[in-house]
Parts: structure tokens; C-alpha cells; sequence
């Protein structure tokens, strides 16, 4: 009989062993399945709606709407919602709560095709916050300003990410602000942003460049770093952020980034000596500043008809609002050995780092392909160097010139 049992007994731990065997290889198919049903469900989303992309998501919707959103595939007005609840991954019932949200933000309304765009995933709460304006004053975009809390660690696989949110703004689209948990955050970047009730909101830039501002407190996160602040038990903020520091690679390698409009990869952990170098960047004077071209050669030119086409050049003027470089390119190169693409119009920039306040920019125009090598040396003075290969013409153009800032 003692055998007997002891066999049992075996039987019955084996069977557990099968069984969580059994569930760690269905994890991954239904995360799969879970994004590949999202993507499909979600494809219509309209600016300042929401979408339910996989079960289970409730909605709790404000009084008087006629928005349904019980169902995959089901869109509502961001302005209908008041909160959402998703589940966790749950892989005995077949479940992951995934919903995607379209935000205007602070982009304007000539802009309708240009959106924020809201990944939600796994355990997460994101309620809408109150806002007060003045009277005759138009209320800000919905979700603009949010309470957000989410799991932590509860990935029961290492192909599912853990519970939270992604963030991502539109390229060429400047930077936007965005008010969590209290928080003021800038982004012209991707995020992956998790927050605990009395713990911390942890604030992590896979992509681009990221300001977190509690108070007079102010911390830019480059991309491959996170910050960290601390919550009161209603989810607001209760501290200063923390200094930079790199995050874990571990949290970010099974993000659903698929489901971001812009194809991007998750920056690798910076490197101390890159954190360094972000640090000693020197800040921009906001303004206007002026270009100027102080020389031209090569491709034959003599010097006659290098000082007739100085001569000739426009006084080209721009605006800067300040910060660093980062916040110029719009979309970040964060530090040494960082770079980034940026895209306006049809034209599409490279722009990297290769050490602390020097960058280099690469683009193609008009049949030419162009690099600028930028030295920002101080807080009104940028330097350029610039080589343009002209491929048809058989030879290199190279001007070099400066950004001067001339005024308020």
C-alpha cells in the first residue's frame, strides 16, 4: 500500500508539472493570438476613441452616453469613458485584457491624421482626470490627463510583457504633453509607463527622449533609462522623480510594439557613460535664431562664385523654444551612441550622437545626400559642417556656417 501511495503521489506531482508545462507553452499562443486580434479589431480607430482589442476590458461610461464598448471590436468616444478596467493575462481562462486609445493631446486640430496612441495591456485601471476651465474656455482633449495603476512582475511568461501601458506621439509632430498621476510629462518618444498605489510610477523611454516634472522637479529620460516616482495610495504623485538610471532589458523585450503605428525597436539599457554624456548637455536659449553660411567649396566652384552665392543667400530665421538638441529634432537622440529618425513631409532625417553635444544628420535632397555634423559649443551658438554628395555630378559639396541666436 506504501508503494501504492508514493506512486500516486508521484503521479499527482508529475500531473502539476505537466500541466504548468502545458500552460507556459499556451502563453505565448495566446499572447500572439491577443495582439493579431487587436490589430485586426482596432484597425478603424478614429482620433479620441477608444477600442476594445481583446478580452476582458470593462468600461464604465458616463452618465447619459449611448456608447457600447462590451465587446471586441467595439469603439467609443474617448469623451464617453470614464475609466477602464482590463484583466490580466490569465492563460487557464483564455484571457488578456488589450485595449488601444487615439488621443489628440495638445496636437492641433489641423493635424487630424496625426495622433497619441494608448497601448493598454494586462492588469490595468486608467481613469479619466477632472479637469477645471475657466469660464468661455474649451475643455482640454480627452485622456490628455489620466490616473493610470497597473500590475508589476506578473508576466507569466517570457513572451507576454508585463501589465501597463505604451505611449507613443506622432514623428514630425513636436512634443506632447500629457498629465499622469499628477505627473507633467513631455514626450516626443515611446513609452512603457507601469504605476502601484503607494509605490512608484516607473517612467521608461524605449524610444526618443521623455520629460517627467513634479512641481519645480524635472527629469528628461533618454531613451534605454527610467525614472521613478513615488505615489500616495490615490495614485498621485506623493515626491521628486528620481535621477535617470537604466532600465532592465527584461521589462521591455516582450512589449507589444506591433501595435504602435510607428515601427520601432526598444532602445538597448544606456550605458553609464551615455547616461554621463546626456547629463552635460548644454541647453539651448530660446528665441530666434539666424543661420549663417560662412563658406562654400568644392565641385569646382572658384572663389568669384563662392562669394557671389554668399552673398546672394537669404537671411534664413527660426524659432527655437530652448531645452537641448533633443527637444530641437523633435524626436530624440538622447546621448552617446543614440539616434533616432525623423520624419516631416517626405523627408526623411537620420540623426545620431556621437558624444556629448555632437550630432549628426543625414537626409537626401534634391538628388544629393546630405550630412550635417552639428556642434552645439553654447547656449547661443550651433556649428555646422556639411558634405553634400551630388552622385550625378561626381563630386562633394562642403559648406560650413553657424546657428546664432539673435533675440527673444
Amino acid at each position: 500500500m506504501q508503494s501504492l501511495r508514493k506512486f500516486a503521489i508521484t503521479f499527482v506531482l508529475l500531473l502539476g508539472v505537466t500541466t504548468a508545462a502545458g500552460q507556459q507553452a499556451d502563453c505565448p499562443a495566446l499572447v500572439e493570438q491577443a495582439i493579431a486580434a487587436t490589430a485586426e479589431a482596432c484597425a478603424n480607430m478614429a482620433r479620441n476613441e477608444a477600442c476594445y482589442g481583446n478580452v476582458d476590458v470593462s468600461a464604465t461610461l458616463r452618465e447619459g452616453v449611448a456608447a457600447e464598448f462590451t465587446q471586441v471590436g467595439d469603439l467609443a468616444p474617448l469623451a464617453d469613458i470614464s475609466s477602464l478596467t482590463l484583466a490580466a493575462l490569465d492563460v487557464d481562462a483564455g484571457t488578456w485584457g488589450v485595449a488601444l486609445m487615439s488621443v489628440q493631446a495638445n496636437l492641433p486640430d489641423t493635424l487630424p491624421g496625426q495622433n497619441v496612441i494608448f497601448v493598454l495591456f494586462g492588469d490595468v485601471e486608467i481613469s479619466a482626470a477632472e479637469t477645471e476651465t475657466a469660464e468661455g474656455e474649451a475643455p482640454p482633449p480627452p485622456m490628455q490627463a489620466f490616473y493610470i495603476r497597473s500590475g508589476l512582475g506578473d508576466a507569466p511568461c517570457a513572451e507576454a510583457p508585463n501589465s501597463g501601458l505604451l505611449i507613443q506621439t506622432p514623428q514630425g509632430a513636436g512634443q506632447i504633453d500629457l498629465t499622469i498621476n499628477d505627473v507633467q510629462i513631455t514626450l516626443g518618444s515611446t513609452a512603457y509607463i507601469q504605476a502601484e498605489a503607494e509605490g512608484n510610477m516607473v517612467f521608461n523611454i524605449i524610444e526618443g527622449l521623455g520629460r517627467v516634472q513634479v512641481g519645480e522637479a524635472a527629469r528628461e529620460v533618454p531613451a534605454g533609462a527610467r525614472v521613478l516616482v513615488p505615489l500616495d495610495e490615490e495614485l498621485r504623485a506623493a515626491g521628486e522623480p528620481s535621477e535617470p538610471e537604466p532600465y532592465e532589458l527584461a521589462d521591455v523585450e516582450a512589449l507589444p510594439l506591433t501595435l504602435l503605428p510607428d515601427e520601432i525597436s526598444a532602445a538597448m539599457p544606456i550605458t553609464a557613460d551615455a547616461l554621463a554624456a546626456f547629463g552635460e548637455r548644454i541647453s539651448l536659449t530660446p528665441g530666434t535664431w539666424r543661420i549663417t553660411v560662412s563658406s562654400i567649396e568644392g565641385c569646382g566652384l572658384d572663389s568669384t562664385t563662392v562669394n557671389a552665392i554668399l552673398s546672394s543667400m537669404p537671411t534664413t530665421e527660426f524659432d527655437i523654444e530652448g531645452g537641448t538638441m533633443e527637444s530641437f529634432f523633435q524626436r530624440a537622440v538622447a546621448a552617446a551612441g543614440g539616434g533616432a529618425t525623423v520624419t516631416t513631409g517626405d523627408m526623411t532625417f537620420v540623426i545620431t550622437s556621437s558624444a556629448a553635444n555632437v550630432y549628426t544628420v543625414e537626409f537626401e535632397a534634391g538628388g544629393a545626400v546630405v550630412r550635417s555634423e552639428l556642434t552645439v559649443v553654447s547656449p547661443t551658438r550651433i556649428e555646422f559642417v556639411q558634405n553634400a554628395a551630388d552622385s550625378a555630378a561626381g563630386c562633394t559639396l562642403t559648406s560650413t556656417g553657424s546657428y546664432d541666436y539673435v533675440g527673444g
